[in-house]
């Protein structure tokens, strides 16, 4: 009798651990291992007792059982859970048998044979086959268990094999007088080959399905780009049509207001002449003005920046110009250093999405709110060290956020929906990284830009100023984390 407790209760908790690795559920999300030991425990207890008293249907109960607690504890769709479940249950005694044969090969040279007390190799038998499943799916083919068994009909084969091996295990079971068969144990041997290169298999074409819907995914979302691109072209030549047809019509119109001041003017006295030639300026200012400012926004919405080689930053940049288009501003984007270098050895992939998203959406803002409305991306390598640099020509920060960036959130905003939490995430970025926080106030006589933010990777983690507003050293003195510059580069 302990004997069958322990070797139900070792295909027990072998087929719920198996289940829920097929299905690649994280174990470190519950704790299912020990939910599963206290389960083994119970339905062994229970099922020894049916066994008991109906010993011919032991291993039907057994499977029957262990399934019926998996789909209600795992809230798994009876379908999906039948179709792992039988497999589970036919790996894990695949798995038992063969760590069986693995614990016979160690204990026979000592003495062992079937009249021994079979306590110790049960015992054994147990941990090398669990030993063997932590094994097997630390293969890194097989991490991710069997995402094809959501598929629909996608599984037969593997059912097929299970319930081949189970009716073998029916078959080892039925005969007590018997500790194995050649046949049977063949059988299942030759199946558990048979699954594995099964399993390879259709996690080739589930990785290549895969990878085809993603290429599909792409190509649609690049033909979705192209389109938006076309039609945005066609509403620009809709445009441009109608400036040439307004020109059309008031060219000529300046044209001969012109040519009249200048035929006639010896009939006119001087005060006529210069209402005349100011009217016509006027005119000629206020058409200028409003082709100069219809051109511009063409020209922001048609703005490509150079392409960085890193999809997912592309992705961003290009969203980010959309938006600056939005708010008339005029977006530019240098590269002197790898990208996807950075990307893949500085920082993570997605801590420099954030960065750029968070940095150049403050910057768009910023440069908004002022008649000159540009912002400057550059990424520079120096001295081995890599620098993101983002320009704008928007104001300067208050001494009140320059007081408080990193410590809580801060806007200058707070009217218009601003929350502070951008630079909070950019803050938190170069302390992750120890990378420098850097504010570089620039003097408007010397260039078009007012402000520059840098974060450079220089394992350094310090927050520099420079700044000319000599009040600042007092404002900030509060604030021992901050260096402060008053010769600005």
């Amino acid at each position: 009798m302990i004997y069958t407790f322990i070797r139900c209760f070792t295909v027990i908790f072998f087929s719920f651990y198996t289940y829920i690795k097929l299905l690649n559920f994280d174990l470190r999300s519950k704790p299912y291992i020990k939910i599963y030991l206290l389960f083994s425990l119970i339905l062994t207890s229970l099922i020894s007792l049916i066994i008991y008293f109906y010993p011919d249907i032991n291993a039907m109960v057994l499977s029957l059982g262990y399934i019926a607690v998996s789909t209600i504890h795992t809230k798994t769709e009876i379908r999906l859970s039948i179709m792992t479940g039988v497999l589970s249950y036919g790996i894990s005694n695949i798995i038992f048998v063969i760590s069986a044969i693995i614990s016979g090969i160690f204990l026979v040279p000592l003495g062992y044979d079937e009249n021994s007390d079979l306590l110790l190799p049960f015992i054994l038998t147990g941990i090398i086959g669990f030993i063997i499943l932590i094994m097997l799916f630390r293969i890194k083919r097989l991490k991710k268990g069997m995402p094809f068994l959501t598929e629909p009909a996608a599984n037969n084969i593997g059912i097929i094999i299970s319930l081949l091996v189970i009716a073998c295990i029916f078959i080892l079971l039925g005969n007590d007088a018997s500790l194995i068969y050649i046949v049977p144990i063949t059988i299942i041997i030759i199946c558990a080959v048979i699954i594995i290169i099964w399993w390879n298999k259709r996690l080739t074409r589930t990785y290549l399905n895969r990878k085809r819907e993603a290429e599909f995914t792409k190509l649609y979302k690049t033909i979705e780009e192209k389109d938006e691109y076309i039609e945005q072209l066609k509403q620009q030549n809709v445009t441009l049509g109608n400036l040439i047809h307004k020109d059309n019509k008031l060219v000529p119109a300046m044209e001969l207001a012109v040519t009249d001041l200048l035929i006639n003017y010896r009939d006119k006295d001087a005060e006529e002449i210069e209402e005349t030639a100011q009217r016509i300026l006027t005119d000629l200012k206020a058409q200028y003005a409003d082709r100069r400012e219809i051109l511009t926004n063409l020209d922001m919405e048609s703005k490509q920046l150079p392409t960085t080689g890193q999809t997912s930053i592309d992705l961003q940049l290009t969203h980010l110009t959309a938006k600056a288009a939005k708010a008339h501003v005029m977006i530019d984007l240098t590269l002197h250093a790898n990208i996807k270098y950075m990307a893949g050895n500085i920082i993570d992939e997605m801590d420099l999405n954030i960065l750029f998203a968070e940095l150049v959406n403050n910057a768009i803002i910023s440069a908004s709110q002022n008649e000159v409305r540009k912002v400057l991306i550059t990424l520079e390598l120096v001295d081995s060290i890599y620098i993101v640099n983002i320009f704008d020509s928007g104001d300067q920060f208050t001494a009140e956020v320059l007081k408080n960036i990193g410590l809580k959130p801060i806007t200058t905003r707070a009217d218009t929906g601003g929350h502070g939490m951008g630079l909070i995430n950019i803050w938190e970025i170069t302390k992750k990284y120890e990378a420098s926080f850097i504010i570089d106030e620039l003097p408007s006589s010397n260039s078009i830009f007012t402000k520059k933010i840098s974060v450079k990777f220089d394992n350094k983690n310090k927050y520099i100023l420079r700044s000319t507003r000599s009040a600042m050293s007092e404002t900030l003195s509060d604030r021992i984390d901050i260096t402060i510059d008053n010769t600005p580069k």
